[in-house]
């Protein structure tokens, strides 16, 4: 496990209450499954169906969303009453990603990364349910 693990447990369990959401938002939170919607969908469509009624359903395809948070969007976190410091040090390790790639031996030159949330972070679901 990296320092960067246990930096952001830290983070979370300092911040984890002021990154509430909906009761309607299922995913990405703690004691919650997406099983439940699962559910709730398949009674409301046997209710309708048992009524000879129509129900129209949209879906949304979240599973690039990840990778397009904005941080600027991210970080406006203010409102939020999130401490300065933990907001500061989270703009500026966000804001400071840059990466290169190896590939057959080859290093590419060095990219900045200006979207989406650290994949298998920590924080990445609270920062995500923003």
């Amino acid at each position: 496990m990296t320092a960067y693990f246990f930096l952001e447990h830290i983070i979370a369990t300092r911040i984890e209450h002021l990154m509430t959401t909906t009761s309607n938002q299922f995913g990405f939170k703690k004691s919650h499954s997406t099983l439940m919607p699962i559910l709730i969908l398949k009674d409301l469509l046997s209710f309708y169906h048992d009524r000879g009624s129509t129900m129209y359903v949209a879906f949304l395809d979240a599973s690039k969303a990840f990778d397009r948070v904005n941080y600027a969007t991210l970080f406006k976190l203010f409102a939020r009453d999130v401490p300065g410091v933990i907001l500061r040090l989270l703009v500026c390790w966000y804001a400071g990603q840059s990466y290169s790639i190896l590939w057959a031996g080859v290093i590419s030159s060095v990219f900045f990364i200006t979207n989406g949330v650290r994949q298998s972070g920590v924080l990445s679901p609270l920062l995500f349910n923003l």
